[in-house]
């Protein structure tokens, strides 16, 4: 029922728009800069996985087992993967099937204000987080590395400053808006 009900819903956000769905498996895509995830929700069990979209790659070639939570989930989503690596095999097929564009910029980020900022601070907390198990390139100077230091904004205003990496190789600042 919670995947029918996810399922009937679905087409009503204007900022999850559906790239994928049938029976088993339902597709959802946000690819704006403050949120960057895809939402894949399976119909045999009701779960829900979360995945950055530039992640989805390599959720798609094994790292998907790694949230499961149990022996059910992980059967239920073994059964679906291959359809997904056919229909959506990279980040960009799952935004051109939802007919968005992944680099169109960040509404919630041009509407401004405090929710922005807000917006801003959950997004860095994901992009830190993979930036440390994963990586990033420099957009000042292009080198991929992890070696960062986290700079956290302990209290969010509207008109102070925002959390943002310092990369040690050339001292650039940046968030995640900027790659």
């Amino acid at each position: 029922m919670y995947f029918e009900a996810s399922r009937g819903s679905s087409g009503q956000n204007p900022y999850w728009r559906v790239a994928h769905s049938d029976d088993r498996v339902l597709v959802t895509i946000n690819p704006d800069k403050s949120v960057g995830e895809v939402d894949v929700t399976l119909a045999e069990t009701g779960s829900g996985f979360r995945i950055a979209v530039d992640d989805w790659d390599d959720w798609l070639e094994g790292e998907c087992f790694e949230q499961c939570n149990h022996e059910v989930e992980r059967e239920a989503l073994a059964g679906v993967i291959p359809l997904l690596r056919s229909k959506l095999p990279t980040a960009e097929a799952v935004v051109a099937a939802a007919g968005m564009g992944k680099d169109s910029g960040s509404e919630i980020a041009s509407a401004g204000g405090i929710v922005a900022r807000i917006s801003h601070e959950f997004a860095f907390e994901k992009f830190a987080a993979r930036a440390a198990s994963k990586g990033v390139a420099c957009p000042g100077c292009g080198r991929f590395s992890r070696d960062y230091e986290y700079v956290r904004v302990e209290r969010v205003s509207e008109s102070g400053p925002q959390s943002h990496l310092v990369f040690l190789g050339c001292g650039r600042e940046f968030g995640p808006e900027d790659v």
